[in-house]
């Protein structure tokens, strides 16, 4: 059993809906589905009831659910207690980032300026967008920082209401490509914009979420979908290393104002794509009921200054 079922479990017997229950928690919905039968096979007894109306709980259900209420508080509780902990002695900082080079070396700039002065502890986790906000919704990091597609705007943002989350906003630039020297697009020159039937003669590396899910149509209302081949990492390391060793390109957010006060990735260049309507946002999350501490607000300070 895992914290996520009962905030799963606590979503549906809310919602009343399958569907609007993964649409909130930002999953899909058979895995919602095979998530919530695997907590009741571990229970011995069902949870739900489907009619008309949608989805109840059983007796039991109810029952259960009381329980997994009272252990999800004293759970967030504890995330509360030991976020607030941080915050009061100042000696300890939790990122979430989104594979953003130029974060780390903001992050990098608040320690080599702090632990001069006091010793702290600077915690950073990468990962994908659902993982940040996850991150910040558990109370596993502090802050979060991460990129919104314009074509996914609206879902993002509803994501962030149901879970009470606030977002703030640095910046916005158009698509870009990023390749490594294994690539013959590498040697045009920074000012080169591609359009998609070029890039239709390459493959395209990417992370998972593009491969699946919510975020998958952001390459296929690009065009990039029939791109000569495809591959799939969940790392920045294999994404770098595949393309200094491949012609494969990436789809990214990359925000130039931001590079022009941070270097961007050794032996990679990006190129903006030419003709598209599509955006691509990056701001920072925090959970609304966080105060961030000193520290905190200081990484903020430094990383908005990217952007000035």
């Amino acid at each position: 059993m895992k914290i996520e079922q009962l905030r799963q479990l606590l979503e549906v017997a809310k919602t009343k809906s399958i569907n609007q229950a993964a649409m909130n928690l930002y999953i899909s919905q058979p895995n919602l589905s095979m998530s919530l039968r695997k907590l009741e096979a571990e229970l011995g007894y069902p949870l739900f009831t489907r009619n008309n109306r949608g989805i109840d709980l059983t007796a039991q259900g109810e029952k259960f659910l009381e329980s997994a209420s009272s252990v999800l508080l004293q759970f967030d509780q504890l995330k509360s207690f030991s976020a607030d902990s941080s915050a009061q002695d100042g000696q300890s900082f939790s990122l979430g980032n989104m594979h953003f080079r130029y974060v780390i070396e903001a992050a990098a700039s608040l320690f080599n300026k702090r632990h001069r002065i006091s010793p702290f502890k600077m915690s950073i986790t990468e990962g994908s967008r659902d993982k940040i906000i996850d991150l910040v919704y558990r109370g596993d990091v502090e802050i979060g920082v991460l990129n919104i597609w314009s074509n996914h705007r609206k879902s993002v943002l509803s994501q962030f209401k149901a879970k009470d989350i606030q977002y703030y906003r640095l910046d916005s630039a158009p698509p870009s490509i990023v390749v490594g020297k294994g690539s013959p697009l590498y040697s045009n020159d920074p000012d080169w914009r591609p359009d998609v039937e070029i890039l239709r003669h390459f493959p395209h590396v990417m992370y998972d979420e593009f491969d699946f899910g919510a975020y998958d149509r952001t390459p296929k209302e690009l065009g990039l979908d029939k791109s000569s081949g495809r591959i799939v990492v969940n790392d920045r390391a294999t994404l770098m290393e595949i393309m200094e060793q491949t012609d494969a390109f990436m789809l990214a957010g990359t925000n130039p104002k931001a590079y022009t006060h941070s270097a961007y990735y050794p032996n990679a260049k990006y190129f903006q794509i030419a003709n598209t309507d599509i955006t691509c946002e990056v701001g920072w999350i925090k959970r609304k009921d966080y105060s961030p501490s000193a520290l905190a607000l200081e990484f903020i300070q430094i990383l908005s200054s990217y952007y000035a």
